[in-house]
């Protein structure tokens, strides 16, 4: 998979041109062949900064992308940029979700005993806020099939 990252840092009174050039970029783009995703993102801290996310299958289907009349609307964000923009294309070998971090905090537990594959129990676990360090307790026991303890269904 290729991914094209761009950060880029707007003054305020640009940043509805940002958006408004985003989404006329976005919809032609989505549709092209190899195009898995593309995204545009906002700090809540500084709404003048910006992360524009694509996906891409193949190298090629990126290439094609880059040569494309659709890309000038990226040069044109690059434009718009108070800072130097940030703009870098990645070639991503593989990707892993829950089951790595299951696997790492966890060591190793397999299928067999619950963890690799799917979401953790979060019964009675102790959970701390992150900016007011409150915990609690999450709930009990999860109600299975008609009402029974045991497993949620899957």
């Amino acid at each position: 998979m290729e991914m094209v990252t761009l950060r880029i840092s707007v003054p305020r009174h640009v940043t509805t041109h940002v958006i408004d050039l985003f989404e006329s970029y976005r919809g032609p783009v989505s549709v092209k062949a190899g195009c898995r995703s593309v995204q545009l993102y906002s700090l809540f801290s500084d709404p003048g900064e910006f992360m524009l996310i694509e996906e891409w299958g193949s190298p090629a289907a990126l290439h094609d992308h880059i040569r494309s009349d659709d890309f000038r609307k990226v040069l044109a964000l690059m434009d718009l940029a108070a800072k130097a923009p940030d703009l870098k294309f990645h070639r991503v070998s593989s990707a892993k979700g829950f089951a790595l971090v299951a696997e790492l905090r966890h060591g190793g537990m397999d299928a067999e005993q619950g963890w690799v594959g799917r979401a953790p129990d979060m019964r009675n676990r102790r959970m701390m806020h992150p900016r007011t360090g409150a915990a609690k307790t999450l709930g009990g026991p999860r109600q299975g099939a008609k009402g029974r303890e045991g497993p949620a269904k899957q």
